[in-house]
């Protein structure tokens, strides 16, 4: 029987290089071979092989050693291609990363004896080394057959929690130690007394004065104490002074200063976008001066992790510089490809940040497969972006502060604003009914609108243009079609194209590329006037026209510039300028559009709506300036949409949906798909700082020890999984973290 050969489709370009190497390194037919389910290519034929010679194979000592001596090497517990592992019966029926590969009862529909057995010339397993031989095989084929019986190793694939998941609870201190008591030493001493005590050392002796407080002031406010608040301390003997010196220098706004510094270096803060461009970001301000006040404001601890991540919710919406503080690519790329991964890269530092900074994990390495050391799934790392896909980067207002004075104009503003809505709704009403009974032309686009009209015999024709978004208007083609549908305006057949103005220095916006025959923003003319100018086209003779089609950009890349307000006017008998065309008959019925209401009231209706219109814009303006504070680079939110896990991180390859939600395997929460995107963040700064949470607390308060004495007690601060090192002193961080 002849053999059907299989083709192999990349879905992004991503894939293939990774694919390449994989191949060249032996990897790829060690591994992605098996991530193909048993449904990606039709089963062989049973007869493709011999029958089982075995009737009921055991799976430790008849199935076990043949994977151990021929698969381990790459499908082993140290080492997982493609997500798959052969050396426990529970992960062989779980599969790999895109699929089961046996059918229980069913060998000929088994990938895995498709491979072992070369029934497909594409890939065969191992892919080196000694083959696997009939009797191995059939063994295989008999397990499966029998149903891939064998003991539940599932407790095996489970990851050990990491010490630091373990409930918080504040462990009793020592009363008494080998070096004094526990009063006399305080909770902290008396803490470090006994492993002192156990490597037959001491305290050192207190510093003195001079050494103190240079000490304080370096590890406090990153400088130096003058002379005279050396001295001024020195000669200080209350019994408190150095208490009182204490307080003053957590007073001193320096501090806050200082604190914020290392806070910035752990989020990534920057006041510049990074990249190739790193346009500076002179409004990012704010979220600095809010973290400096945290500190020196004593602000607690919850609610500054609650601020930085859903502020716009609490009232404190510069806080939320926290989720667009990291690196931004301000330049987007043509190929879809890269930008869907370039959003996927914002989102992941978004993630990873959030969990280093907060929860002491390095959930970013949960992105294209489970974490390898700590129990994070990938399930998690894309729930949690399911939380974040909403967050975008970019300025918004600040909410100014409200005044007693400002409120009682607000509430001037809002009597004398709800006064006029009855007759201005009035109108509207009456809009409405008349627009039903007009037929208009569809609106205004950036790709190709199609202008009809009488035929009209003309020697030229003028496109005069009104408005076009506060920017120099663009039109890539101008096409003016005879009653053949022949274009005429083409310069090949003798046009003659002229305007008001063209913009200069570009050479692919010249006033040429207007009847050039070609489109897109490449071959397109720009008028050197806002919201204004006219191209007009001669004929070489005179023509009988009746449509047109022009367009700002038919390649759709871009959208601004468009014309919105124009006339089109026709050049005919007696030398006089005829209206051919305008946007009037654009117009369509719109409550929230000025000329989407006027365009269907008479004359004194027509005056009358604009003045009350005019009355309500004043009011609205003088509003949003005493609730709206200048813009911020504190980010702006959308709804996000639907999420998917994505095979090894990439945007294209998706896989099922997930829904908002924490990290399982520290009780975190799911929220409903359609959760509200601002209530998906409130739930997660919720989960981080629940006194449930054992994470949150201990991080913090290793990182204020990290930042007093240099180290932490987990010299791994933004690792307090698998992969970091575990405390050198567990009671005492414990202590200090249920302290807070």
């Amino acid at each position: 029987m002849r053999k059907k050969k299989t083709t192999i489709y990349f879905r992004s370009r991503l894939e293939l290089p990774l694919l390449w190497n994989a191949f060249l390194t032996g990897a790829f037919l060690t591994g992605a071979v098996l991530t193909l389910t048993a449904n990606s290519l039709a089963a062989q034929p049973p007869s493709e092989l011999d029958p089982p010679k075995v009737k009921s194979p055991d799976f430790l000592t008849d199935v076990l050693p043949i994977l151990d001596q021929h698969c381990s090497n790459c499908h082993g517990a140290s080492k997982q291609t493609a997500d798959l592992r052969l050396d426990l019966r529970s992960a062989i029926l779980r599969g790999s990363s895109s699929g089961p590969i046996l059918e229980k009862g069913h060998s000929d529909q088994s990938r895995l004896i498709q491979v072992v057995a070369g029934l497909d010339p594409d890939y065969q397993m191992p892919p080196e080394g000694e083959r696997l031989s009939a009797e191995q095989i059939g063994i295989l084929k008999a397990w499966i057959d029998a149903g891939a019986t064998g003991p539940d190793d599932s407790s095996l694939l489970e990851k050990p929690l990491p010490w630091s998941f373990r409930p918080l609870r504040a462990p009793k201190s020592p009363e008494s130690t080998p070096l004094g008591d526990s009063k006399s030493l305080g909770i902290i001493d008396a803490w470090l007394a006994g492993p002192l005590a156990e490597k037959q050392l001491a305290f050192s002796q207190r510093a003195d004065p001079q050494t103190l407080i240079r000490r304080l002031f370096l590890v406090a406010l990153g400088v130096p104490p003058t002379p005279e608040e050396v001295e001024r301390f020195a000669i200080d003997s209350s019994i408190d002074a150095y208490e009182q010196l204490v307080d003053r220098v957590l007073a001193d706004p320096r501090y806050g200063e200082r604190q914020a510094r290392h806070w910035f270096d752990v989020i990534r803060f920057a006041e510049s976008n990074g990249f190739e461009t790193n346009r500076v970001r002179y409004n990012a301000w704010p979220y600095r001066d809010y973290v400096i006040a945290a500190f020196n404001d004593d602000k607690p601890y919850n609610q500054f992790v609650k601020e930085q991540i859903a502020g716009d919710a609490l009232g404190s919406d510069v806080a939320t510089g926290f989720l667009v503080a990291g690196s931004y690519d301000l330049v987007k790329s043509p190929d879809v490809n890269l930008t869907l991964m370039q959003r996927q890269d914002e989102l992941a530092d978004l993630i990873n940040t959030t969990g280093t900074a907060f929860l002491g994990l390095t959930i970013g390495c949960a992105r294209c497969h489970d974490h390898k050391f700590d129990p994070v799934t990938q399930k998690d790392f894309y729930s949690l972006q399911a939380i974040y896909a909403g967050v975008q980067f970019g300025e918004r207002p600040i909410r100014s502060e409200q005044t007693p004075e400002k409120r009682q104009r607000l509430e001037q503003i809002d009597s004398a604003i709800a006064s006029i809505q009855p007759d201005l709704q009035t109108f509207k009403d009456k809009a409405q009914k008349v627009s039903l009974t007009r037929k208009t032309l569809p609106p205004i686009n950036s790709k190709l609108n199609l202008e009809s009209f009488e035929p009209t015999l003309t020697q030229s024709v003028r496109f005069t243009i009104q408005a076009s978004g506060g920017s120099q208007p663009c039109i890539d083609e101008w096409e003016i079609l005879d009653a053949n549908g022949n274009n005429v305006a083409l310069a090949s057949l003798g046009a003659k194209a002229k305007a008001s103005s063209t913009l200069t220095g570009f050479p692919i916006h010249q006033l040429e590329h207007i009847n050039d025959g070609k489109t897109g923003n490449s071959h397109s003319w720009i008028s050197n006037q806002t919201d204004g100018g006219w191209i007009q086209i001669d004929f070489e003779q005179p023509q009988t026209i009746s449509q047109m089609r022009w367009g700002r950009d038919r390649s759709e890349q871009f959208q601004d510039r468009t014309p919105s307000k124009y006339q089109i006017e026709a050049l005919v008998e007696n030398d006089r300028w005829k209206t051919i065309a305008s946007d009037k008959g654009r117009t369509s019925y719109s409550a929230d559009s000025i000329d989407g209401v006027t365009e269907f009231l008479d004359a004194d209706e027509k005056a009358t709506y604009i003045d009350l219109f005019e009355q309500e814009r004043k009011w609205k303006s003088e509003k949003k300036a005493l609730t709206q504070g200048p813009n911020a680079w504190i980010g702006t939110f959308s709804r996000p949409g639907t999420i998917h896990r994505l095979y090894r991180g990439d945007p294209l390859l998706k896989r099922e949906t997930v829904p908002p939600a924490m990290v399982a395997s520290l009780n975190g929460p799911e929220l409903q798909e359609d959760s509200p995107e601002q209530t998906r963040r409130l739930a997660l700064a919720s989960w981080i700082v629940d006194p449930q949470n054992p994470l949150t607390a201990r991080v913090v308060a290793n990182r204020m020890w990290h930042y007093t004495f240099g180290t932490g007690i987990v010299d791994t601060p933004s690792d307090f999984g698998a992969n970091g090192t575990p405390p050198m002193h567990p009671e005492l961080i414990d202590s200090l973290a249920a302290s807070l």
